[in-house]
């Protein structure tokens, strides 16, 4: 029933220390050599990408930029696909808001901006979803085995 990534999300939510289960803390090793920054109050997100000093911004390295860029794009939606699905089953997971005051909220290694590539996120539907559950718990009940098996 599910991909192999995302029964790696579930695992990793199932695992998480309680109190700790954001998407940020589950998804943040995906992010080895980029971070994600979501601007809520402003309603943009960018993804850093690590910029390598061994070379000059040259095809090799634009292309090295543009894979890690779309594998986060791809774990980003994996992952609100997955809440979305098992949100509205209604009975795997529970959303517990909390109010994360920091503005913006990083996800992901702490590079800083002059040590990245910063590129803005323009598909409004991810920055909304990332908004929305960028301070949401994500408890995975025990019922979830029953799709798992």
């Amino acid at each position: 029933m599910f991909t192999d990534n995302e029964k790696l999300i579930i695992e990793r939510f199932k695992n998480y220390p309680s109190g700790r289960t954001f998407l940020a803390n589950v998804i943040d090793r995906e992010l080895s050599q980029a971070r994600i920054q979501v601007y809520k109050a402003e309603k943009k997100a960018f993804i850093l990408v690590e910029k390598n000093y061994y070379t000059t911004l040259d095809e090799v390295e634009k292309q090295r930029i543009t894979q890690i860029y779309r594998w986060i794009m791809y774990v980003i939606s994996v992952s609100f696909g997955l809440i979305e699905f098992l949100d509205e089953c209604g009975t795997y997971i529970n959303l517990r808001n909390v109010d994360i005051t920091d503005d913006p909220v990083t996800i992901g290694p702490g590079l800083s901006d002059s040590n990245a590539h910063k590129f803005e996120i323009t598909q409004t539907g991810v920055v909304e979803q990332l908004i929305k559950y960028i301070d949401v718990q994500i408890e995975i009940k025990p019922e979830i085995e029953t799709l798992l098996n």
